[in-house]
């Protein structure tokens, strides 16, 4: 291992920390993933009828229901890439419940769902967190790796450190296992594939895997997935085809499942039909970059240094043309999200939707770091102005990942999906809430 890597692997082990450290549990939507992980582990199988106590007292929230059996409405493949982590959980509470039946009892009665037996589920929510903090810390080291051969290697550890610490990366994507984590690790994969492909273009082929997964744990993916298999079809042709079989490592196994469960190739949460048909759409375009509770740039100002990037990486002479793809993801994903007629992203916290094309935003801020300034108002009030705005993402984040008050926004006064007109609300921001009101 030499010392990149090595020091990839130290930002990773205090990225990690840091999100167990200050990370509160936000488990919702995603209070399922780690009961399919269990049930496929021990039944083969992902339905979730063996919690049946468990399911009625959610109010079978965001569970759906085929020939009898009930499942989680969202992707299947969270559960499978954190089954690992998931089976080591349930080894360790063997080996509690074996050695301190007392313990077992008082963990038991601790437990937030009528569940019998101490398992990965008595603390499902602390779990998904654990297991969600772990794979934004393994993106954020492997995303040191991809910067440090763009950038030296202290300003790839600060763009790497703004990934953790200044985006949704902290405030969401590591509270809970939602689909986000996974998706960004795929993404920085995908990313540095990429990279290494530049020295030995074979490895291209080897990009639809890390692209595949995103798509099939996170659907909205898929724009990722066309746009940069179009980059291969036309900058490596050559490898295609084993592009496309790489893929279908992932694909064959995703589609034989969907066909057993719902008789179809696709199952109902990636249907197209789930874009479009929002009439707010121009509204939603604009609020998902600079409302009070859901702009990028409002809950991220960091990130307004990405789009300075962009315009200095699209004006260069020697630029690749892989920008103009990443360009192309990060339009079409912002017009795919405020397309969704559900676009605020329910009860969450900042620009939620943003979360897994933020590595394409680094990317385009990388450019920015790696200029040398030589004019006094570049080597002093830029700098000035890109700390300010850094401290400033750090501290939104900070709070979206520590305080339930700021969740507690999307409740109080009124439920943001009953009334999503409160995101226009500049006099109550989420991230200065100190309580629940």
């Amino acid at each position: 291992m030499n010392s990149t890597w090595k020091k990839a692997a130290l930002l990773g082990a205090f990225t990690w920390l840091v999100y167990c450290m200050t990370c509160t549990g936000t488990s919702g939507d995603s209070q399922w993933s780690i009961p399919t992980a269990r049930s496929l582990l021990y039944e083969g199988n992902a339905d979730l009828n063996e919690y049946g106590a468990w399911l009625d007292q959610s109010g079978f929230h965001a569970i759906e229901s085929v020939d009898g059996h009930h499942y989680t409405m969202f992707p299947v493949a969270v559960s499978v890439v954190a089954l690992p982590f998931v089976a080591g959980a349930e080894a360790m509470f063997r080996v509690v419940a074996m050695l301190s039946p007392d313990l077992e009892a008082q963990l038991l009665d601790r437990s937030p769902v009528p569940y019998p037996h101490l398992s990965a589920v008595t603390f499902y929510w602390r779990l998904e967190q654990i297991i969600a903090s772990l794979f934004c810390a393994m993106a954020v080291a492997l995303f040191y790796v991809y910067a440090c051969n763009r950038l030296p290697p202290r300003r790839a550890l600060l763009v790497s450190l703004l990934l953790a610490f200044c985006t949704s990366t902290w405030s969401v994507a590591a509270t809970a296992l939602w689909q986000h984590g996974p998706s960004l690790l795929m993404i920085v994969a995908a990313l540095r594939i990429l990279q290494i492909a530049q020295e030995k273009d074979y490895r291209i082929q080897y990009l639809s895997i890390p692209l595949a997964l995103a798509y099939v744990i996170r659907p909205t993916n898929s724009i990722t997935l066309v746009i940069l298999t179009v980059f291969v079809a036309i900058r490596h042709r050559r490898y295609l085809v084993k592009y496309l079989s790489w893929a279908m490592v992932v694909f064959v196994p995703f589609c034989a499942y969907n066909v057993v469960v719902y008789s179809a190739l696709l199952p109902p949460y990636f249907m197209p039909g789930r874009l479009g048909g929002n009439n707010d759409f121009w509204i939603a375009l604009v609020a998902n970059i600079i409302s009070p509770a859901r702009g990028l740039f409002v809950y991220s100002p960091i990130l307004l240094f990405a789009v300075l990037g962009a315009v200095r990486r699209l004006k260069q002479p020697n630029r690749d043309s892989l920008d103009y793809y990443v360009m192309a993801i990060l339009i079409l994903h912002w017009v795919a999200i405020s397309s969704f007629p559900h676009w605020w992203g329910g009860k969450s916290f900042g620009p939620r939707f943003f979360t897994d094309v933020l590595p394409f935003l680094l990317y385009f801020l990388i450019p920015v770091l790696s200029v040398q300034r030589n004019a006094a108002w570049g080597r002093w009030i830029i700098p000035a102005v890109f700390v300010l705005l850094a401290t400033a993402s750090l501290a939104i984040h900070y709070r979206g990942a520590s305080s339930p008050s700021v969740w507690a926004w999307n409740d109080t006064p009124v439920r943001i999906d009953e009334d999503p007109s409160r995101i226009w609300d500049w006099g109550d921001l989420s991230f200065f809430r100190t309580e629940d009101r």
